[in-house]
């Protein structure tokens, strides 16, 4: 998994892209896949979101 960061050309905040890819084998082996890459989706999502707080809280302190 990858994920990309960049300013918001007009507002003053910033963008996190998340990335993913998952080899499939076969057709039917599509919906697991999918629902897995989902969930490893959201987790990492979750994980950035917790490291961007505390870095954010750490900054103000």
């Amino acid at each position: 998994m990858r994920f990309a960061a960049r300013p918001s050309g007009t507002e003053p905040k910033i963008k996190f892209y998340l990335f993913a890819w998952s080899a499939c084998p076969d057709p039917e082996s599509l919906p697991p896949i999918k629902q897995q890459t989902d969930v490893a989706m959201r987790q990492f999502g979750d994980t950035l979101t917790e490291w961007l707080n505390q870095a954010l809280a750490e900054q103000d302190q």
